[in-house]
């Protein structure tokens, strides 16, 4: 964990964090004190959340998805300033084009509500402008530490690692992953699974996916191992939405995928697109590389799990799977349970609670909250990657279920893109150029 910002480094990342905002909440986060024995980065984020012009969060409007870019930016028009109304369509924009899936950020963007994904950029600010201001205004002189390498091409060699580096190269994504063995290799199993739903028996041996930004914090080997052994542990970690199970604390969710290229789309969405600040060095966090023991990658993270090798050793996991046609309406119970104001929630919500309320489309089936849903991928999602996500089926984990996959984690895979024109002359022997995405 970081050290705690001192007085004038809190200052100091307020002031750059303003600019990010519309004028009134800048103001107020200008003239935020400092608390007492300094602030932790996630309390910048609550330096922001706190302000009082803020309380569009509570508009109804931000916590209901968006389903483009621009109704994005409409809804968020009062939040921030023009430098992220303008940066986020050019860096959607850009992604679409080396996706290689035409309007996959629009699709994309129903997969939260417009709140939770301000919740993401203020993270990203948050996390940028602290790191800004501890590097112009230090505390003491940095430790000394052992340099790593500014890319990932000439990474330290070290016999712990346990992530796998694939290097993509074409002029698409998509290109790039068809081209490439190891993803090709990768995809197969969903590729050949393409027909298969949840009532087929060979579908439970499927190996499952989860996709994110560039990893953090892995500079000892205990947070290796916890990272990259029992990924979601859910400490101090904000509870991410989706489009399955609604957000309350007494539900911590883990969504995963049955397709690689799927979990790495998003993973590159979410870090090169939603996470994107416009400061220079900074635009997009998935491009910069990341510390392992030492050395260095780069790249999205996906990891991969096969629940199958656990499951039989569980056998008090209970399963669901939303029935075909009935995606859409489920997700419109999810929206109408996170726009409930949870301050003025009269009963305490729980997970058998939470259950109730999608009775008129499960029809009463379990007592309580699954561990497991199975759900069909559906809307815009569904109708963009059906051209090269061939099994469309995603899974929700919550409670036990959240510690069988952990512990079904088998391998950890750093993945970088790079463009290159379908007409251009192979490179030069010798010369490395890397274009991040």
């Amino acid at each position: 964990m970081d050290r705690p910002l001192t007085k004038a480094q809190f200052h100091r990342a307020t002031w750059l964090a303003a600019g990010f905002f519309s004028e009134s909440i800048a103001a107020e986060l200008r003239q935020k004190p400092c608390p007492p024995h300094g602030y932790h980065d996630p309390t910048i984020i609550d330096a922001i959340l706190s302000s009082a012009h803020m309380e569009t969060f509570q508009d109804l409007s931000l916590r209901q998805c968006c389903r483009s870019v621009k109704k994005f930016l409409r809804a968020v028009g009062e939040v921030f300033s023009n430098e992220i109304l303008d940066h986020f369509p050019e860096r959607a924009k850009h992604f679409d084009k080396i996706s290689g899936v035409r309007g996959l950020s629009d699709a994309f963007m129903e997969q939260k509500s417009a709140q939770e994904f301000v919740l993401d950029i203020v993270d990203a600010i948050s996390d940028v402008v602290s790191e800004l201001a501890r590097e112009e205004l230090p505390a003491s002189p940095a430790p000394s530490i052992t340099p790593t390498p500014s890319t990932f091409e000439e990474p330290l060699e070290d016999p712990r690692c346990q992530v796998v580096e694939i290097q993509l190269e074409g002029p698409t994504i998509r290109d790039a992953w068809d081209a490439n063995a190891k993803t090709r290799h990768l995809e197969k199993p969903a590729t050949l699974a393409a027909g298969l739903t949840p009532k087929d028996t060979e579908f439970q041996s499927l190996p499952a996916f989860h996709g994110t930004g560039p990893l953090r914090g892995l500079n000892q080997e205990d947070k290796l191992a916890e990272r990259l052994g029992y990924i979601f542990t859910g400490g101090g970690h904000r509870h991410q939405q989706t489009q399955v199970a609604p957000t309350y604390d007494c539900l911590p969710v883990v969504s995963t995928t049955f397709s690689p290229l799927r979990a790495f789309l998003w993973a590159v969405f979410y870090s090169t697109v939603i996470q994107s600040v416009p400061i220079a060095g900074y635009e997009a966090r998935g491009e910069k590389p990341w510390e392992c023991l030492g050395h260095a990658h780069a790249g999205a993270t996906v990891c991969e799990f096969r629940p199958s090798i656990v499951a039989s050793k569980d056998p008090y996991q209970t399963v669901y799977s939303i029935p075909e046609g009935r995606e859409s309406a489920w997700y419109q119970v999810v929206q109408h349970l996170d726009a409930l104001p949870k301050a003025k929630l009269t009963t305490l919500p729980t997970p058998s609670l939470l259950w109730e309320q999608f009775s008129q489309l499960h029809g009463g089936a379990g007592k309580g909250w699954p561990n497991i849903i199975h759900c069909k991928e559906f809307g815009a999602v569904r109708k963009t990657l059906s051209s090269c996500v061939q099994q469309p089926w995603r899974s929700v984990w919550t409670d036990i279920s959240i510690d069988l996959l952990n512990k079904s984690h088998v391998q950890t895979y750093s993945i970088t893109f790079k463009q290159k024109d379908r007409t251009s002359p192979p490179p030069v022997p010798g010369f490395k150029m890397r274009i991040g995405v």
